[in-house]
């Protein structure tokens, strides 16, 4: 039995992670399509900018999605993409002073 006060768990094949103030975070790893959808949901209190790139190590790109705390929505990969390929990280950034926290499910 949980504890009342546990987390909920996040769906099987969720990935929840918290990305501390003025970082970024490998999300997920894949072979990722232009087609491929994935739900963000932001669970924390911070602005939370999301990007695919073929190197883990990238910088923010221009055109970065954004995903406003509270804010759940679902996601294209090529709308995620900086244009580089293969498509293979989807990175998670923090430019805020709160830490942030997310739930990323690749949807089927």
């Amino acid at each position: 039995l949980q504890s009342p006060n546990a987390s909920p768990k996040p769906a099987n094949n969720a990935t929840e992670i918290t990305v501390d103030s003025n970082t970024q975070k490998t999300a997920l790893t894949g072979d990722y399509t232009s087609t491929d959808t994935f739900k963000i949901e932001n669970k924390g209190d911070a602005l939370l900018q999301v990007w695919i790139s073929n190197n883990e190590n990238s910088a923010i790109p221009n055109d970065v999605a954004s995903v406003d705390k509270g804010i759940t929505t679902n996601f294209f990969a090529d709308e995620l993409s900086d244009g580089t390929n293969p498509m293979k990280y989807m990175i998670v950034a923090n430019g805020d002073t709160q830490q942030g926290k997310c739930e990323v499910v690749q949807l089927e």
